[in-house]
This record gives C-alpha cells, structure tokens and sequence, in this order.
C-alpha cells in the first residue's frame, strides 16, 4: 500500500503554471528520485505537495494523500502535527535553513518541543555522525557538511515515514556530499522511511534511487526503475540527460549538451514541450500532447511509462 500518492497535482506562480498534472506514489521504503533541468519544476512538486510555497504559490489543482489523508485539504493544527513527526524535510541550503542567531540546541528544541522530544537532540546528532557538543554552536561556526548534517538530524529525529530532500547536497563538495549520501542510505535502511530525493544530477540518483522520474518544463515526463534509466531511458529528453553526464576517465566518447534551452514557464510550448529540442519531433509533436506509453518488467504489470509520440524511435 501505498504512504503517499499525489494525484494531478498543479502549483502556480500567480499566473504561471509552474507543475503541470504532476502524479507519482512513493511505498515505504522507496526511494523515489526527482530530475530535471534548473526551473522544470521539480521543487516546486516536492515543496508544493507539503504545502511548504509562500505567496505568490499556490496549489491549482490535484491531491495529495498521505496515508489516506488529502495534505492539501488538512487544517493547520493537522497539518502542524504532522511535519517532522511523520514527514520531514531536509532543504537545499542548510545555511539558509538554519536560524543564524539561534544555537543549534535551540533550534533542535524549537522543533522537538511541541512532539515532546526535544530529549531526543544529542541522540539525533550521533545519528548523522555528529558531536552532541555541537549543540552548542551557532551555524556560522559549522562547516557546510555539518550544517547539511543538522539539517538531516533535525528531519529524522523523530523517525518520520517519509522524508522529502530538496538537493541536499547541492552547494557542497563532491566528497562531503558522497559522505552525507552514505550515511543518508545507511541511516534509510535503518528506519525504512520512504524518500523524495530532488536532484538535477541524474548519475546521482542512478547510484541510490529505487525509480526515477524526470521532470521537464512543468511535467512528469518519464517514471520507472531506476535500472531503465541505466539502460539509456525511454524518453528523447532523458536519453538526452543521460548523455549529458560527464564521460568518466576511461570513457571514449564526446561531452555532449541538450540543443536550446528549456522554455519560459509562461510562455510553455503547444504539444510536447520539448519538442523544440527533439531530434525526433514531428508535426504531431509540436500540436498534441502525447499519451503515456506503458513498458513491462519481467512480465509483471506496468511499473514504467513515458510520455512521447516517437518511442519506438526514440528507444
């Protein structure tokens, strides 16, 4: 059974439709790994579905059910009871997250007190590998993978079903940031939680995500196991992506980029919209939106499907 589905689910900025009928289901356990281009939406889905957007966001359209309950139509006092117990989120920039005139010790009871767990903190802090006598400290005093660490700290402390990270490790190095995974995964086996991982780095996912979906330009355009998407993927877009990533030493191949740019949110393309970009779009492309075709694994029910008229060609 699934812990979360999200149903058709539209975030606007003001006028602009910012995600586009997104819908997914994540079940304990799996680690569900969102992708795309700076600006496809994909943070806007993960943050939107928490009700997490300030103004000028709001939510257009579509559900979103946790374990039974529609997130978007719970009142505040539910709602509040809800975050950090059951979910919780690890945010893009610790720095930013961090209150700078609060220790992190305040911060930590600032967050568990009202669950009655602000006990739990020094536990917490061992849990992502950290001295408790950082509790002490003021974000400015803590080097960015610290920061990054409370941050997790404070998202698992009190065990949450399903934890949403809006990339984590973005603003840090490439070994703090494999460090951070390792002991995120290790921490995942763990507890069991469910996760949404929010990325723009598709080799990332690749090494730790159960199924992926790709985002672009507002929409859901691809969704499956993370082993179709070692495979080359079936969409033009994330064959695309996939060619993007940085031949490794030893490979013999050409860097490769997308042609173009992705398109303004408020100005989206007609049919798909990234036939402006495709080597294989038609005149059919360029005027209707594609259905969803479906793909099969080991003869079981469709798990896989992606959104493009020229598939056949295209895999």
């Amino acid at each position: 059974m699934s812990i979360l589905d999200v149903k058709r689910l539209s975030v606007n900025y003001g006028e602009v439709r910012a995600a586009d009928s997104v819908s997914f289901s994540l079940e304990p356990g799996q680690i569900l790994g969102l992708v795309g281009e700076s600006g496809s939406g994909k943070s806007t889905v993960a943050l939107g579905m928490l009700r997490l957007l300030g103004a000028p966001a709001h939510i257009s359209g579509g559900e979103v059910n946790f374990q039974g309950q529609d997130i978007l139509r719970m009142d505040d006092e539910t709602l509040r009871a809800l975050r950090w117990r059951d979910i919780s989120v690890v945010p893009q920039s610790a720095l930013s997250a961090l209150n700078p005139v609060l220790s992190i010790g305040e911060q930590f009871r600032d967050t568990l007190a009202p669950h009655g767990a602000a006990h739990l903190a020094p536990e917490a802090m061992e849990r992502v590998e950290l001295d408790p006598k950082h509790l002490d400290s003021y974000p400015h005093q803590l080097s960015g993978g610290m920061r990054q660490r409370v941050a997790l700290a404070l998202a698992l402390a009190l065990s949450p079903k399903l934890v949403v990270m809006d990339e984590p490790t973005t603003a840090l190095d490439v070994v703090v940031e494999r460090q951070i995974l390792r002991r995120v995964m290790a921490l995942q086996r763990e507890q069991g939680f469910a996760m949404l991982f929010v990325t723009h780095d598709l080799s990332l996912l690749m090494d730790f995500a159960t199924d992926i979906g790709v985002m672009y330009a507002g929409r859901l355009v691809e969704l499956g196991p993370a082993s179709a998407f070692k495979a080359g993927g079936r969409h033009p877009y994330t064959q695309g992506l996939r060619k993007s990533i940085p031949p490794a030493l030893n490979e013999d191949r050409e860097p490769y980029s997308i042609p173009g740019a992705p398109p303004r949110a408020d100005q989206p393309p007609s049919g798909c919209r990234f036939h402006p970009r495709c080597g294989l779009a038609t005149a059919r492309c360029a005027s209707q939106e594609p259905s969803k075709d479906h793909f099969s694994r080991s003869g079981q029910e469709s798990v896989h499907w992606a959104s493009c008229w020229e598939l056949n060609h295209a895999s």
